[in-house]
């Protein structure tokens, strides 16, 4: 295992150490002595048992749009929907567009669904030749750009020095709600890269990255994936620290502002990489109760008498050496191991045994063979790779819609990883209680997951009107229902001109969040006699119901339509 080294060439707004916060350069970082002995770390396992609740949440969600919508909440969308139409308001006062929490809804929905169909330009999903009817049924193209124009999520005419003041409130919303669902044993603290190659000022580059132009964000994950926190990187301004919090430099002090979410003294481990871990953070992290693993820079560790890296070489790949020190009455281990080069590591509570074997290959004798490798490095691969299994997640079905402004590639990410935290919830309560929705007993597929979501929100409704239905069979309100992503569409003309009917597609089944959440559930007189789709039901009928698009038994004597909405 290669240490990972970070490179950061600093954000194009770079400010003077004269304008760091006065309460961090007032904070002295403490100065320990160390006293390095050629020893092994040893922790008896009733000091590193586990004692915090591994709970999911306490609110019953039952549907993949539960879980989305436990995140992003309707009190998010009314405020996303009355700043953007505030917005509107400002920018074309003469003629403002109004902007409905429905709209927000159906805008995130229609997003979600051009995640997974991806084609190279945004008309094309209404287009003659790629139109989708998900996506095209459910709002008009010029309604789309016309919300994407004025999304917006604070008020312009409120100041203040923040960068990111214009995604500030959705980020703080997301980040409460990410704190609430019950923290996994074993975490880290990793960098993320969102791409964006467009002007900002927060735009990083770092020609290590899969993504070398892009904004930068600081994640706290558990080893499964699921964000717990995070913080976007603005510059030197934010690194700013609470009243009794230690100083520990740049980098460590990103892992003293996650780690404030963490539960003290119930042994949870937290891994870093050398571009966060020092000895001065692993004690800081160590009084709060806090274990932790990280790879580090040799020159970090002072007074370390470890082997030279050419010693190590001399020995072979599979060399260990490890010295530990009391600091402040915190005992800490220093493993140095050489495999393609050395690699050091800092611990509060694993050290090199009991070592292990691992598989290499060996490019002169042209084989594989078996070469020693601490504990601590085993400990360190099995769970630090959290962060990098979101970034993998989130580029399965990344959302790729351009925009001219810069916090719109922020929202877009965000809503990428708010539905991997939410399918992450969604697997971790199935396996908890081995019931899915619908009666499943295995979990939905990513892909799966977010298109019941992307069909929630685009068959979103605005509140419900007193009053009958209009002379056309349904209420004012239903009039123009998307069912599932069809609606009947006008006879066609053949190829020798004559109008004819076309063929009515084989329409799917709802999906149960749909076909059950007790809104807008209107029967429909049609020309079409189809079969009845409830279950067990093999009459015939003219009723469809206009939501889910379904023909269903409606007489005196045989009434399915209740009953499929409610069985």
């Amino acid at each position: 295992m290669a240490s990972r080294r970070r490179t950061d060439t600093g954000s194009s707004n770079a400010q003077s150490s004269n304008d760091q916060p006065e309460n961090v350069q007032s904070k002295k970082q403490k100065k320990y002595s160390y006293k390095w002995r050629n020893r092994k770390l040893k922790k008896s396992s009733d000091s590193l048992h586990f004692t915090g609740s591994f709970h999911a949440v306490n609110e019953a969600l039952t549907y993949p749009i539960d879980f989305f919508r436990y995140f992003i909440t309707g009190d998010i969308i009314a405020s996303i929907a009355n700043q953007s139409g505030l917005y509107s308001m400002q920018i074309k006062p003469e003629k403002p567009l109004k902007v409905s929490a429905v709209d927000i809804e159906k805008f995130i929905g229609i997003s979600l669904y051009m995640s997974l169909v991806k084609l190279t330009y945004v008309r094309n999903y209404w287009s003659t030749n790629f139109r989708v009817p998900q996506v095209a049924d459910t709002m008009t193209v010029n309604h789309f750009e016309d919300l994407k124009r004025v999304l917006h999520f604070s008020d312009n005419s409120v100041g203040g020095g923040d960068i990111i003041k214009k995604i500030r409130p959705l980020v703080e919303q997301l980040r409460d709600r990410y704190k609430t669902v019950g923290m996994e044993e074993n975490l880290s603290v990793d960098e993320q890269i969102v791409p964006f190659k467009g002007r900002s000022c927060l735009r990083q580059y770092n020609p290590k990255k899969p993504h070398k132009w892009g904004y930068k964000m600081w994640v706290l994950c558990g080893s499964g994936g699921y964000a717990y926190d995070f913080e976007i990187y603005t510059g030197k301004a934010d690194n700013m620290l609470a009243d009794g919090e230690e100083d520990l430099g740049a980098s460590g002090n990103v892992v003293v502002r996650l780690a404030r979410c963490i539960p003290r003294n119930v042994c949870h481990k937290l891994f870093c990489d050398n571009y966060f871990t020092s000895p001065g953070l692993l004690v800081y992290l160590a009084k709060k109760g806090i274990l932790s693993v990280g790879t580090t820079r040799a020159n970090r560790i002072p007074l370390c008498p470890l082997k030279l890296e050419s010693d190590m070489k001399k020995t072979g790949r599979g060399a260990i050496d490890e010295k530990t020190a009391v600091v402040d009455d915190v005992e800490i281990s220093a493993v140095r191991w050489y495999d393609n080069k050395a690699v050091t590591l800092l611990s509060t509570y694993a050290g090199s045994e009991p070592v292990t074997e691992v598989t290499r290959w060996n490019a002169k004798i042209k084989c594989h063979e078996r070469i020693q490798c601490p504990n601590i490095v085993t400990v360190y691969n099995k769970h630090m790779g959290g962060v990098d299994l979101l970034d993998s997640l989130i580029g399965l079905y990344r959302i790729r819609i351009r925009s001219k402004k810069w916090y719109h590639r922020l929202f877009f990410h965000l809503l990428d990883m708010t539905v991997i935290n939410a399918w992450l919830l969604y697997k971790r309560q199935l396996k908890a209680t081995s019931v899915g929705h619908a009666g499943r007993s295995k979990p939905l597929s990513l892909h799966e997951f977010k298109t019941h979501v992307a069909v929630s929100l685009c068959a979103a409704k605005e509140p419900s009107k007193r009053g009958r239905p209009t002379a056309s069979g349904t209420s004012d309100v239903a009039s123009d229902q998307v069912s599932y992503g069809k609606r009947q569409r006008p006879y066609d003309n053949d190829l020798s001109g004559n109008p004819s009917k076309k063929k009515k597609p084989n329409v799917p089944t709802p999906i149960p969040e749909l076909r059950y959440d007790g809104l807008h559930h209107y029967p429909k007189w049609t020309n079409e006699r189809q079969r009845c789709r409830r279950e067990l039901c093999s009459g015939m009928s003219r009723v469809m119901c206009v939501k889910c698009a379904v023909h269903l038994c409606f007489f005196t004597q045989r009434d399915c339509f209740e009953p499929y909405h409610t069985q």
